[in-house]
């Protein structure tokens, strides 16, 4: 990226009314660019370093002070434990909501990787920024990784959302603005953001309406989720805290404070369930460790459910639970659809004539 004389900003924007502020590359790699309208958005202050560029600004609409940081993190992990320190350091001397976004060359659990060497420790340090920094990442809809190399087989999770508690609390409907569906990764925040359905809402199609379909069903009482529930195979397809599979409602429901611990949400089964020394153990990967006692109450009884648990060399399956033979059957639907209000109850093959 050249400096601004150089570029043609406008081509990016799409429209004539903007502002913008860039950090120049360095050689072929790096260069930072934000643009903003300034009808919306009002810049006040501005901080640029190789790896970072804040703009410091007003919202127009609420008047509330905004600072957005655009990251790109170097591939040395000493150089970005520093940036990491010096975000904090910015972090802690401005007032106003923080958003934090960009490529932050570095992932936060093992399930970010795919063929790639993972290593715990910069994720820990990564994940104890975005903690000490007040965080919280909006999880985005779409493809799981967000790099990918030039041969196409090594994957990563690179690039993400993070804003503050202030910024949630003002504009808790962001995540669809940022990229059509999106979750926030605390529970209390957004409760109704971890759904079992695997697409995109905001798109239409037949996932839309049986998002639609499942809104319909709860005024009445039915769990569409609940009515889906996994057979533990190879546990790759059951996502652990979100589908149910282990009692009748997801681990999301029953165990919230450790949800909320949780790094990585839509882990699967698979992920957490490690073998060593011969015999199955589950590893988890906590923000920080559980230690308040509902935390402690909830892990203890959590361990109790998992003991027993063991995959196996065979594909995950799904049972229909309003069904006795666990299939899918126009009949167990109608059964449970609504009529006037009401579930129709079931009539015997004798009082139907």
């Amino acid at each position: 990226m050249e400096n601004g004389s150089d570029i043609k900003v406008n081509s990016f924007w799409g429209s004539p009314k903007f502002e913008f502020e860039l950090v120049n590359a360095t050689g072929r790699s790096g260069g930072l660019l934000c643009i903003w309208n300034p009808g919306t958005f009002i810049k006040t202050g501005v901080i640029k370093n190789r790896y970072f560029l804040i703009i410091n600004g007003i919202s127009c609409s609420s008047g509330l002070a905004l600072n957005v940081v655009n990251v790109y993190a170097p591939n040395d992990p000493i150089a970005r434990r520093m940036v990491w320190n010096d975000l904090l350091q910015i972090r802690s001397s401005y007032l106003g909501l923080w958003i934090f976004m960009g490529d932050f060359n570095e992932v936060r659990s093992q399930d970010e990787r795919l063929n790639t060497e993972f290593n715990a420790l910069n994720a820990f340090l990564f994940n104890n920024f975005i903690e000490s920094a007040g965080l919280h990442e909006y999880q985005m809809g779409g493809h799981r990784f967000t790099y990918m190399n030039d041969t196409g087989d090594k994957l990563s999770k690179l690039d993400r959302f993070l804003v503050c508690d202030d910024f949630i609390n003002n504009w808790p409907d962001a995540s669809e603005h940022l990229h059509g569906i999106a979750q926030t990764t605390d529970q209390s925040y957004y409760p109704l953001s971890w759904s079992f359905i695997p697409a995109r809402i905001s798109h239409a199609g037949p996932w839309k309406q049986i998002f639609n379909l499942s809104n319909v069903l709860s005024s009445y009482g039915i769990n569409l989720n609940a009515c889906f529930i996994g057979i533990m195979g190879c546990g790759v397809d059951i996502r652990f805290w979100i589908d149910t599979w282990l009692g009748s409602a997801p681990l999301l429901c029953q165990f919230p404070s450790l949800f909320a611990l949780e790094v990585s949400k839509s882990c699967s089964v698979a992920d957490r369930l490690l073998w060593s020394y011969g015999r199955n153990s589950w590893c988890f990967y906590w923000k920080r460790r559980p230690s308040t006692q509902a935390e402690l109450d909830e892990l203890h009884l959590l361990n109790s459910k998992l003991q027993y648990i063991q995959l196996f060399l065979r594909s995950d399956q799904w049972s229909w639970a309003l069904d006795g033979s666990g299939i899918l059957r126009v009949k167990s639907r109608q059964q449970k659809q609504p009529t006037n209000g009401q579930p129709e109850e079931e009539r015997s093959p004798e009082a139907s004539g």
